[in-house]
């Protein structure tokens, strides 16, 4: 990053990616393999928008999705990502805008990090404060504590499960490249089956450098690998990312799990994001409940950063710029 103002680092800079993630508190998803796995599954251009006004900074991933008569629209890499800031964040809102401005963006929707409360990114965002809205529900989960303290909080279902898995003693895998092949075959299959869209279908070599990567904590079972779970993990958080298993691997959900957090703490992990379902109330809901971590409602900057080009876009899909709802309203 330069001395002052904002700048863009593309998917090729990986050096100067890393240099900027290392002058802000960043996070698992602001990582370069992570975005150019979202990027390679998306099929579209990325980079990190990078600030700094001297005292502080900030970062953000971003990918750029064209817009029918030219310009972009920003959106998030899959995941939660959004800014990085160190400092109080005074300027950012106003650097952003001003940047993407200058860039014929005409939208941004980007899925803010749970770790900061809606309340705190009101704060660190200032005037972009009117463009948040509520965004999924997750479940963060406080594992900065013994591993017993953190059994007594599973829901009753969710302990005796996994007691018995651990009786069981089912063969266990920590990385490796044995293990990294087998979690691409798997998590394939899986988004071949379930018809996923294209956001969550990456392609084999993302996957593999995804899971490889410095950050990542890949963990499987069964002999021969019947399941795999991938976190990626920056500093003192951690998301819970993919997972793919065969019919006879998803006995090992809750002890990938549970595996996962103690190489974690490891680590120096303290907070783990295990994500949501794919709809509130649903069996994926549910399981992550049962963990006992707390619901936390995220946050989403839905800005409209060029109104008069948004308002047409809207009104030649035939859509109201103000309708509730999926964002950009041009989109849905």
């Amino acid at each position: 990053m330069s001395l002052s103002g904002s700048g863009w680092i593309p998917l090729g800079e990986r050096d100067a990616w890393a240099a900027a993630l290392a002058r802000v508190p960043a996070l698992p998803a602001h990582g370069h393999d992570f975005v150019a796995a979202s990027a390679a599954a998306m099929g579209l251009d990325g980079g990190l928008w990078t600030w700094t006004d001297g005292s502080g900074g900030a970062v953000c991933p971003v990918l750029l999705r064209p817009v029918a008569g030219g310009g972009v629209d920003l959106v998030s890499p899959m995941g939660f990502g959004g800014f990085a800031v160190a400092g109080t964040g005074d300027g950012l809102a106003a650097a952003w805008t001003a940047h993407w401005t200058a860039h014929d963006a005409v939208a941004a929707y980007i899925q803010l990090h749970p770790h900061r409360s809606d309340e705190g990114w009101r704060d660190v965002l200032g005037g972009l404060s009117g463009a948040l809205r509520p965004g999924p529900t997750v479940y963060v989960w406080d594992i900065d504590q013994p591993l017993a303290a953190l059994e007594r909080g599973l829901a009753r279902d969710h302990r005796a499960r996994l007691r018995q898995w651990v009786r069981q003693s089912p063969p266990t895998v920590v990385g490796g490249n044995a293990v990294i092949e087998r979690f691409v075959g798997l998590y394939t299959d899986f988004a071949d089956a379930r018809a996923l869209s294209r956001a969550y279908r990456f392609p084999p070599d993302a996957l593999r450098a995804l899971a490889g990567g410095e950050h990542a904590l890949l963990v499987g079972a069964g002999a021969p690998v019947s399941a795999a779970s991938l976190f990626i993990w920056r500093g003192t958080v951690a998301d819970y990312y993919l997972n793919g298993a065969a019919a006879e691997g998803r006995q090992h959900a809750r002890g990938l799990i549970w595996t996962a957090v103690a190489e974690l703490q490891q680590r120096g992990v303290t907070t783990l994001n295990l994500g949501g379902g794919v709809q509130a109330g649903g069996p994926l809901d549910r399981f992550k409940a049962r963990f006992g971590a707390p619901a936390r409602q995220t946050t989403v900057l839905a800005q409209v950063i060029q109104k008069d080009r948004y308002d047409k876009l809207c009104a030649d899909a035939g859509v109201s710029p103000t309708a509730d709802g999926y964002f950009p309203a041009y989109r849905q």
